[in-house]
């Protein structure tokens, strides 16, 4: 019965040894994802306020020039809304009705002078 008690205090004191290795690895394990959850964090902060800063950056360059460009959008709008084959038909009838009047104007004025 001692031989039977010993072999298992072996057989104990053996799984202890494998017990205490897994509880280690368990450890070091531990450590090694709480050092790269503190990492990810220090990380995702250091991005953040990049990100803010170029944020800031870019807006101090527009702010400038946000009437400019509204004001450019409006003039293309403006331009893209003329239509300019009418307005040329209309600057022709005006231009022909105006030289229409200059010599019906010119003829009237010969036509009396010698009369």
């Amino acid at each position: 019965m001692m031989k039977e008690l010993e072999d298992n205090l072996k057989a104990i004191s053996t799984e202890m040894g494998r017990l205490k290795t897994a509880i280690d690895h368990i450890e070091a394990s531990k450590k090694a994802a709480q050092s790269a959850v503190n990492a990810s964090d220090k990380m995702s902060k250091s991005i953040e306020s990049h990100v803010s800063a170029v944020t800031e950056s870019v807006e101090s360059i527009l702010a400038p020039h946000k009437e400019l460009i509204e004001t450019t959008k409006r003039l293309t709008d403006m331009i893209n809304g003329l239509n300019i084959p009418r307005q040329l038909k209309l600057f022709r009838i005006i231009a022909i009705g105006t030289l229409l009047a200059v010599v019906a104007g010119m003829g009237a004025i010969i036509f009396f002078c010698h009369r």
